[in-house]
C-alpha cells in the first residue's frame, strides 16, 4: 500500500480532542438540566410558579340609575296641568326676583322685591293719620264725659225748677252732639288701622 493511503488512515489527534471534549460536557448537560428540572419543582410547590389563572373578560358599562329604571324614552316637551299667573296689588319697579318661569313655589315664600320708597312714604302718612285720628278720639271722649257729667247736673236743676228748660235743652243738645263725635273718631281710628295693615301688606 503506498504511503499517502497509510496516511490517510491515520487518525487526526485534533479528531480525538474534540471527541474527548464532547464525552466530557454531556455528563455536565445532563446534571445541568436535571438541577434545573428539581429548581422547577421546588418554585412550582412553594407557589412562586403557579399555572396562570382563566380571566372571563366582559364588556363594563357606566350605569345610571335613572336608566335602569326607564321603560321608554321619549323627545318632546312638558306642558304644566295647571298655571297660576303672580301680580302685584301696586305698580312699582322690581329691585329682585327671586324665581324663574316654571319654578316650584309654596305658600307664603317671596316671588319678588319691588321699590318701597313710596309704599314705605304712604305708610308713614297711615301711621300719622292712625295717631291724629286716635288723639282726636281721646279729646272727643274728654268732651264727652264732661257733657255727660254737665247733662246729668242739669237735669237734677230742671227737676228742681232752678233753670230755664231752654238751659237744659241745649246742655242736652251738646251731649248728644258729643256722643256721635266719639261714634264718628271711633270710625276714623278703625279705617286708619286698616290703612295702616294694608300699607304694611304692600311693603
Amino acid at each position: 500500500m503506498p504511503q499517502e493511503d497509510l496516511n490517510k488512515l491515520k487518525i487526526d489527534p485534533s479528531d480525538k480532542k474534540s471527541v474527548a471534549a464532547g464525552r466530557k460536557k454531556k455528563p455536565w448537560m445532563i446534571a445541568g438540566l436535571v438541577i434545573l428540572l428539581m429548581a422547577g419543582v421546588v418554585l412550582y410547590r412553594l407557589g412562586v410558579i403557579a399555572p396562570s389563572a382563566t380571566v372571563d373578560v366582559t364588556t363594563v358599562s357606566l350605569v345610571y340609575p335613572a336608566q335602569s329604571l326607564s321603560v321608554l324614552n321619549a323627545s318632546g316637551y312638558i306642558v304644566a296641568q295647571r298655571k297660576a299667573a303672580v301680580a302685584s296689588k301696586v305698580t312699582g319697579r322690581l329691585t329682585a326676583l327671586m324665581v324663574e318661569e316654571g319654578s316650584q313655589v309654596r305658600k307664603g315664600q317671596i316671588l319678588a322685591r319691588m321699590e318701597s320708597a313710596d309704599v314705605s312714604a304712604m305708610k308713614d302718612q297711615v301711621t300719622a293719620n292712625l295717631a291724629n285720628a286716635r288723639a282726636l278720639l281721646k279729646q272727643a271722649t274728654v268732651e264727652q264725659d264732661n257733657a255727660a257729667r254737665e247733662n246729668a247736673r242739669y237735669q237734677k236743676l230742671i227737676a228742681g225748677g232752678y233753670v230755664a228748660q231752654s238751659d237744659y235743652d241745649m246742655i242736652h243738645t251738646r251731649y248728644l252732639r258729643s256722643q256721635e263725635v266719639v261714634k264718628a273718631a271711633q270710625a276714623a281710628v278703625a279705617s286708619a288701622t286698616a290703612a295702616l295693615a294694608g300699607a304694611e301688606v304692600n311693603l
